[in-house]
């Protein structure tokens, strides 16, 4: 071997465990090599080493470095092992690695491996693309205005929480497009749904609820957060002492499991495996008199890994193939920026939410994360917990049960004192409190137009209610239900 180690010459591709690196990135290696030298009667020392290589445009690998892993001069002890513990090391576009043993001996030596396993971790990256997409406000209003043309739209939750909130398909992330009749590449529709299926997203993000009211000539449809949008204690409307009160547990409102998330997700193919954290979470509740199951779950996709399946299988570059989640639809929680006379959206940073996620591979790259299982949980509280109320409850848990994907993401949203993992383990008495109870109340009361006037206040046909029962106590509830007659005949779901 000669003293610049050029003994090695150009390196064969057939001999490198790591092939020209498609970027400038570093990569972190761990293993272990082990094996049995038998030198030749004329050995005097042997290396084992960590070569870097070059390419160059003629198809050769030149030597760029060398790291010497062992040195021995002493070959009584044939046996040799090797640890590499997180060795990190800098490639540019085009270098190659591989592992050599040089020998200074007159004759053939010998090695044979018992052992050469090597793992490397490192990045993933691909090239930055844009995508056509729609705000989730503008995918509502175009629905409803498919119904009703002269129909408007109107949202709490998509113009304040989410209002940045995007919608696509994954032929649009992929940047699809389609040739005519005469052969000219024309943009495919950003994305195809209907009115229920956006309904069912919103829903499993946030509990909300729509309506149609009518306001000045024209149909509003509403989808509001149900508290304090639908169900808004003030202002309240006083009946008054009632007669044939009925208290009830309506069953249906109570619940001993939770299913939510993203029904279609987590059956990622390739390289990704059971990594995707936005998928389809069960939990369990203190209760065990019902079987009733709370579901909030969609078919739209949000997982990042889906996403950079899709993302990278860009149209440009595969324009004969499809992919796997093509007629799917994704939604991105972003942040809207100005860009000259261009409005733009970006991925919602961690920062602007959370101080802390982890228990991913790499947690830097994830996003979405206020619309992981988990997180939209806490948002449906004050709706599953409306059979929780007794103080039995309040040291009991909900527990954390299965997944249909990766359920080590953990966040801790700012301001909060404690982390929120995706095993989500928490007493009752933590999570936001329940807006009504499970009890259902039935009564009558007198026909007065002062009811009428006090329930033209506002759109919100869900009003508070407050009456007297047979005891003088004043009790509430919000409406259900009410039949016009003689009389009229209230059902409330009391608070």
């Amino acid at each position: 071997m000669n003293e610049d180690f050029q003994s090695y010459g150009s390196g064969r591709s057939g001999n490198m465990f790591y092939l020209r690196a498609d970027r400038e990135h570093s990569i972190v290696i761990n293993g272990n090599l082990s094996g049995t030298f038998n030198p030749a009667q004329s050995a005097y020392s042997y290396t084992v080493d960590l070569l870097k290589f070059g390419y160059n445009d003629d198809g050769n690998y030149p030597l760029l470095d060398r790291k010497i892993l062992l040195s021995k001069t002493d070959l009584t002890n044939r046996k040799f092992n090797i640890e590499i513990a997180d060795t990190r090391i800098k490639l540019k576009t085009g270098e190659s690695l591989a592992i050599a043993v040089s020998v200074i001996a007159n004759g053939r030596s010998f090695l044979v491996w018992d052992n050469c396993g090597i793992e490397i971790t490192e990045d993933s990256s691909f090239r930055t693309t844009t995508t056509k997409t729609y705000t989730a406000f503008e995918v509502g209003r175009q629905l409803v205005k498919i119904i009703d043309s002269e129909a408007e739209f109107e949202s709490d939750i998509l113009t304040e929480d989410f209002a940045a909130l995007l919608m696509t398909s994954g032929e649009s992330i992929r940047n699809v497009k389609r040739k005519d009749e005469d052969g000219i590449e024309t943009q495919i529709p950003v994305l195809t749904t209907s009115f229920d299926d956006f309904f069912e997203a919103i829903n499993t993000i946030s509990p909300v609820a729509y309506d149609v009211v009518f306001r000045e000539g024209k149909n509003i449809v509403t989808l509001n957060r149900i508290a304090p949008g639908f169900f808004n204690p003030e202002p309240i409307v006083k009946v008054g002492r009632v007669s044939n009160i009925l208290h009830e547990v309506n069953n249906d409102w109570v619940y001993s499991s939770i299913s939510i998330g993203y029904k279609q997700s987590g059956d990622i193919d390739g390289i990704y495996g059971l990594q995707a954290t936005h998928t389809l979470n069960t939990y369990t509740l203190p209760i065990d008199r019902v079987e009733n199951v709370y579901e909030a779950f969609t078919k739209y996709r949000c997982d990042p890994n889906e996403v950079e399946t899709q993302r990278r299988k860009q149209y440009a570059d595969f324009p004969e193939e499809d992919a796997k989640y093509d007629k799917d639809i994704f939604m991105f929680d972003s942040f809207k920026t100005v860009f000259g006379s261009s409005l733009l959206y970006n991925i919602r940073p961690n920062s602007q939410d959370f101080t802390i996620v982890k228990g991913v591979y790499s947690p830097e790259s994830t996003y979405n994360n206020r619309l992981s299982p988990a997180n939209c949980l806490l948002r449906h509280a004050p709706i599953f917990k409306s059979g929780l109320s007794r103080i039995a409850y309040q040291s009991k848990m909900v527990r954390y049960a299965s997944s249909k994907g990766n359920p080590n993401l953990v966040t801790k949203a700012i301001g909060m004192l404690i982390e929120t993992p995706e095993k989500l383990i928490r007493e009752i008495s933590l999570l936001a409190p329940a807006i009504f109870s499970e009890m259902k109340v039935t009564f009558e009361a007198g026909l007065e137009d002062g009811i009428y006037k006090a329930m033209k206040i506002s759109d919100n046909r869900y009003r508070a209610f407050e009456y007297i029962n047979n005891d003088g106590q004043i009790e509430r509830g919000y409406i259900y239900k009410l039949d016009f007659g003689k009389s009229i005949k209230y059902e409330l779901r009391q608070f």
